[in-house]
């Protein structure tokens, strides 16, 4: 079940950003949200954008923070609720998950580039080992899947969307009753 949500959400964003547009009778349509249409995009430059959102990920797996300044602009925009939308923000937002989860790890299950957009499908695992927005450590394992899209403007990181399985996280974490 909770597959099946991110599943959809993931389908969601790839037509919202443009990597899986389909037109009413079926046939694919050019990429609207991004300056630079998917033509002309050279091969390379997909493969060194999904490069650099790996190495998001791998920061944001490993806790080396500041690596983000190199990577991301310094006018980053976090398109996601509850979230601070600057650089320091993402800083601190995954900070905190490092602070609960300490041997948080995210890995990239699918990876996919259009244009200036890169999305990932990720499995997310750790143990809540403090407290988690106001939840008192569990020491509980968690597996979670998020869909994520970032946008490169210029070699750097300038926007992110995110959805993850919040309801898988808040059951995992006992806050929520089983279902079925």
């Amino acid at each position: 079940m909770y597959k099946t949500r991110i599943l959809t959400a993931t389908a969601a964003l790839l037509v919202l950003f443009g990597l899986a547009q389909t037109n009413v009778h079926g046939k694919p349509e050019e990429n609207r949200m991004s300056n630079t249409p998917a033509a002309t995009m050279q091969a390379t430059d997909l493969e060194t954008n999904k490069a650099l959102v790996r190495q998001v990920v791998d920061v944001l797996s490993s806790g080396d923070y500041k690596v983000l300044n190199k990577i991301v602009a310094e006018n980053y925009v976090q398109h996601g609720a509850g979230r601070p939308s600057t650089r320091k923000g993402l800083q601190a937002t995954f900070a905190a998950y490092r602070a609960a989860f300490p041997d948080i790890k995210w890995t990239i299950e699918y990876i996919a580039a259009e244009g200036d957009k890169v999305l990932i499908y990720t499995t997310l695992t750790g143990t809540q080992k403090a407290v988690f927005n106001g939840i008192p450590a569990t020491n509980r394992f968690v597996t979670i899947n998020t869909a994520d899209v970032y946008q490169i403007t210029n070699g750097l990181i300038a926007a992110h969307w995110d959805v993850y399985d919040q309801f898988g996280l808040l059951t995992q974490l006992g806050v929520l009753p089983k279902q079925g």
